[in-house]
């Protein structure tokens, strides 16, 4: 989905990447629509096997885009799997966001199938409240990048529960345990 087809709210809020965060080709980090109210985290956890179909759709745009900077194309989707933990990652989600990921040409960034994920579940990061105090923690310590609040949208509640204790924690400590997410 280009970027112009978002929501004005969503896409400059989700700049952002899905996983694979310690692994530079763009990705950094690792998504049911209900009747009434959308609350982020509700929804079954991820499979290693929808895991391993994200980390590889992603690796495979990156090859096709000439993105991984000479990195062994197997050894970039096996870093991927083995780091991504399926109690953080929504099933529904994830699968949205690997069916869009095999979409994309070079010119649309992985980050709007974030987006695109985000928007298709309902969920409204401007009314999320973690996602605010996300931002504003990342804000004011400096520790760790925000793209982990755009990421929490789409993590179960196990997930959006563990951000919430780095939350609380003082800057320093907040961002080893983002960090760790």
């Amino acid at each position: 989905m280009p970027r112009e087809h978002l929501p004005a709210d969503v896409a400059p809020k989700l700049q952002h990447r899905l996983f694979m965060r310690p692994i530079a080709c763009l990705c950094t980090f690792v998504l049911s629509i209900v009747a009434c109210e959308v609350v982020p985290g509700n929804s079954n956890p991820a499979s290693p096997s929808d895991i391993a179909a994200a980390c590889s759709a992603v690796t495979a745009y990156d090859q096709k885009c000439d993105r991984l900077g000479g990195r062994d194309p197997a050894a970039v989707t096996a870093t991927c799997t083995a780091r991504s933990d399926t109690k953080f990652l929504r099933e529904d989600g994830l699968q949205f966001f690997t069916t869009c990921v095999r979409t994309l040409d070079c010119g649309t960034l992985v980050d709007t199938c974030m987006a695109a994920a985000v928007q298709n579940l309902g969920i409204k990061p401007d009314e999320d409240l973690q996602f605010k105090n996300c931002q504003a923690k990342a804000a004011a310590c400096g520790t760790f990048v925000d793209d982990v609040c755009g990421s929490a949208l789409l993590f179960t509640t196990y997930g959006r529960s563990q951000l919430d204790v780095c939350l609380t924690k003082p800057c320093a400590d907040a961002g080893v345990c983002v960090k760790a997410l």
